[in-house]
């Protein structure tokens, strides 16, 4: 990167032009000197010829070479005796040569005589693995480190209740689809074949541990990479960024190559041992029961927008902290747009969208101090500076003091969807580091409160999702993570979020705020999102929606948001944009077969005891085919609290002593979640 300063080079030091080049090239003499008695080379890539190579400095002269160019096919080479050269002083050197006219080529040297015993202790016989058996299959996966398949257990033993279930031993995998190595790979080999092979195909893959971008751990700060992702290069940055997503994609195009459409729902606890496991099955399983309290709380979404103010996160370092409307007044006109959307679209569900603008506190004014006639325009008017330095950190206290009190009492009632808007990293929210859990800064997400009502967690920022960077045991992990693997202090309920939807990587305004409108309409209008027309490839590799037993997932609605975001920002494996990435970008922490109860109330009917196929479309009936009448049962249940009555479009609402409406479930403090409506319906044979 080629760096330039406008300005005299010292006035405006954060003026930078950067120029990113595709490749560069560095000539210099080098000496291959081994370290600890070892030393791995590539031959020269510029050179397509005879390489004559010595590597230097071995204590001994039990030399061993071995070529590693194809690692899935190591061989030794044999070594002459004339090609161990005495260097003097015990010293010992190796010559040998590689014919690049082939290919480069790469290659270990390294002495016998320090080549480590393994002991008997340390090999164990493995049984032979069954994943290529083949067979019945399963319609959800646990896929698991070794050390969490205990857990993964209990969690498929859950989702068994509802649907065919399996965990996974991810060190099966890895001997099974990569011959015993670690590679993102084997894990997309195995979902391919599950989806292609087994008679019951795989839906749903959970992914439980958390995983680390250092996957051979050569860094001395970095977690354990239990569960790898998958590394995107960026297309802006030009740097890796985690997806999980590449483990959805299992169909190749006409050219062979994966076709950058999903195929099944995935999902990842990233959680480091049991205990987290265990934390977050405590909260999906009281999530999806919703009984003992009354459920009020699902009705509210909270949009939490960010304000026009902004800098280069971290301190306003690279331009200087101030207004940047009025494309950063997006932030909350989409929010608000949002939120009108669900109070108009769904008045029968009574849902309460509540927007939290950091604007009403720090520039209600816009741009001019002085429009309000109280003068009350704001903590930004308050704080102005000719040194926007000293704004930036007027302001950024001044917001501590006043809005973050706010908003924790709003994150402490709970809600169904926490949807937050604007800019952010992997730390904090807003360049006034409005919301923040970092050990260097506050604890925010251990202060939350909010135990039973845990929300489902929407970032539409940067980097909220970076679940597996390098440095996560000295900086910790991402706010995504904090929010549903941190065990608040002196609570035995779990609290914070349910699930997680955020970016690994840096994000873009408007497309950013296209994607969130995406997740909003799958989520709370799902017929939006079963159009094919409005999906990329027409959604036709997913599993198909309906049928017995069937349920919204977060799996599927975010998924299909992903294909609507893809439909506006076309493209084609190998033939990407940095628009289009994001859909790979967004990570899922979470189960992907959790059901949020985000839409209409689950209705069935049976007329004379046949089902209706589709209740929750108008249905007609053959008044003829019933002369003596027909008892109808109408069932529905929310989670949430529903009540039920029986209007006639021609007579209007039926008398409750007509019908027999029986209630099936209710909480302790009796909002009633489940109800039975029978009706004898007579007809006219006309009808």
């Amino acid at each position: 990167t080629a760096r330039t300063y406008s300005g005299n080079g010292t006035a405006s030091p954060y003026n930078v032009v950067r120029f990113l080049f595709d490749w560069y090239r560095v000539t210099y003499s080098r000496a291959l000197i081994a370290r600890s008695e070892e030393l791995r080379l590539r031959t020269d890539q510029g050179t397509a010829g005879n390489n004559l190579i010595r590597v230097r400095d071995f204590g001994g002269s039990d030399l061993l070479l071995f070529d590693v160019t194809d690692p899935e096919a190591p061989a030794r080479v044999g070594v002459a005796p004339a090609q161990i050269v005495a260097a003097g002083g015990g010293r010992f050197d190796l010559r040998f040569d590689h014919d690049n006219a082939g290919g480069n080529g790469e290659y270990v040297a390294l002495r016998d005589g320090t080549i480590p015993e393994i002991p008997s202790s340390d090999i164990a016989l493995r049984s032979t693995p069954s994943l290529l058996g083949g067979g019945a299959g399963a319609v959800y996966v646990a896929l698991a480190h070794d050390s969490l398949l205990e857990g993964a257990r209990d969690l498929a033993n859950w989702r068994a209740e509802r649907f065919s279930s399996l965990a996974v031993a991810e060190s099966e995998v890895w001997d099974v689809f990569h011959n015993g190595r670690r590679d993102p790979e084997a894990i997309k080999a195995f979902a391919a074949y599950g989806l292609h092979r087994w008679a019951t195909p795989i839906e749903f893959l959970c992914l439980v541990g958390d995983a680390n971008e250092d996957h051979r751990n050569l860094g001395t700060v970095a977690m354990p990479d239990l569960v790898p992702s998958h590394s995107l290069w960026a297309a802006y940055e030009g740097a890796p960024e985690e997806s999980d997503q590449y483990y959805a994609e299992l169909t190749r195009d006409s050219e062979g190559r994966w076709d950058d459409l999903s195929d099944i729902y995935v999902g990842r606890l990233a959680v480091n041992d049991l205990d987290e496991l265990a934390w977050n099955l405590q909260r999906m399983q009281a999530y999806e029961a919703g009984t003992g309290t009354s459920q009020q709380w699902r009705r509210r979404v909270l949009f939490l927008a960010d304000d026009a103010l902004s800098g280069s996160l971290g301190g306003g370092f690279g331009d200087g902290y101030g207004w940047k409307g009025p494309s950063e007044l997006e932030f909350e006109n989409v929010s608000r747009f949002m939120a009108d959307s669900l109070l108009a679209d769904h008045p029968e569900e009574e849902l309460d969208p509540v927007v939290f603008a950091i604007s009403d506190w720090t520039h209600p004014c816009d741009t001019a101090c002085d429009s309000l006639p109280d003068g009350q325009c704001g903590i930004w008017c308050e704080c102005r500076n000719p040194q926007w330095e000293l704004e930036y950190s007027c302001t950024r206290d001044t917001v501590l003091v006043r809005v973050l009190p706010v908003l924790r009492e709003r994150l402490n009632e709970g809600g169904l969807v926490w949807n937050y808007q604007g800019h952010a990293n992997k730390f904090f929210l807003g360049h006034e580091e409005f919301y923040r859990d970092d050990n260097i800064g506050r604890r925010d997400v251990e202060a939350l409160r909010n135990e039973g009502k845990p929300f489902v967690f929407l970032g539409f920022a940067c980097h909220l999702a970076e679940f597996d960077r390098y440095d996560e045991l000295t900086r910790e992990d991402c706010m995504a993570e904090k929010l549903m693997n941190v065990h608040q202090s002196a609570v035995e309920e779990p609290a914070g979020a349910v699930a997680s939807f955020a970016s690994s990587g840096y994000e873009f305004l408007t497309p950013n705020l296209g994607f969130n409108v995406h997740v909003m309409n799958a989520f709370f209008y799902p017929e939006r999102s079963l159009d094919p027309n409005e999906l990329d490839g027409g959604g036709v590799g997913l599993p198909s929606s309906g049928g017995p037993g069937y349920a919204w997932t977060l799996g599927e609605s975010t998924t299909r948001a992903r294909l609507m975001y893809q439909a506006d920002n076309p493209g084609s494996a190998g033939n990407t944009t940095n628009n289009r990435q994001a859909a790979q970008r967004y990570v899922l922490l979470g189960d992907p077969a959790l059901r949020p109860d985000v839409a209409k109330p689950e209705i069935t009917v049976t007329i004379a005891g046949e089902p209706v196929q589709n209740p929750g479309l108008p249905f007609f009936v053959n008044g003829s085919s019933y002369p003596n009448g027909a008892e109808i049962r109408f069932e529905a249940a929310d989670s949430r609290g529903l009540t039920m009555r029986l209007v006639d479009s021609i007579q209007g609402e039926v008398p409750a002593s007509e019908y027999t409406l029986t209630t099936i479930d209710e909480t302790t403090d009796g909002v009633v979640q489940r109800q039975r409506l029978d009706y004898l319906a007579t007809f006219r044979s006309e009808e």
